[in-house]
């Protein structure tokens, strides 16, 4: 597989029947790059693709049990949030920002108590919000942060102030 561009995003849908369903993708020398998602929920979410220098993905490893779909896309096919903004969702997605310069956030949501992260990508990720338990707060962000990483199960929403 030749992905057209430097880095970019991955929509996965699948596991309409609730079994286990994981997708990792590899690299040109079969060296794992990651675990992209791993669940016994139904699955529809977006996810950062070769976000990192030393990544290069040309495949993809999918177990599941019933039906899924893969689709690789471009950085710029991201949902946007012209900063200071409010963007609201459901589950996993990847936000560019666009516009001022991000400040902090006001970040809710993982009202289940499931796993809930969000990273913040720019020069480096930063890890803004690492949790289990429900979430409501308020995180600072760097100002050279231009895309938001969600991780969840379930609802979720971001406020960014300059």
């Amino acid at each position: 597989m030749d992905i057209p561009f430097e880095f970019g995003i991955i929509h996965i849908v699948g596991n309409a029947a609730g079994r286990f369903f994981a997708v990792e993708n590899y690299g040109a020398g079969n060296e794992r790059i990651g675990l992209l998602v791993n669940t016994t929920d139904p699955y529809d979410g977006v996810r950062p693709l070769d976000f990192r220098a030393d990544e290069h993905t040309t495949r993809f490893q999918v177990q599941a049990v019933g039906n899924w779909t893969i689709e690789v896309l471009p950085i710029t096919s991201a949902r946007r949030l012209e900063v200071p903004g409010t963007i609201e969702g459901v589950g996993d997605d990847m936000i560019i920002l666009l516009g001022g310069t991000p400040d902090l956030a006001k970040v809710k949501g993982n009202a289940g108590g499931r796993f809930f992260a969000v990273t913040g990508w720019g020069d480096r990720s930063d890890l803004l919000v690492n949790t289990t338990d429900p979430y409501d707060g308020t995180v600072i962000v760097s100002p050279d942060t231009v895309i938001l990483e969600v991780e969840a199960i379930g609802e979720w929403s971001i406020e960014i102030t300059e």
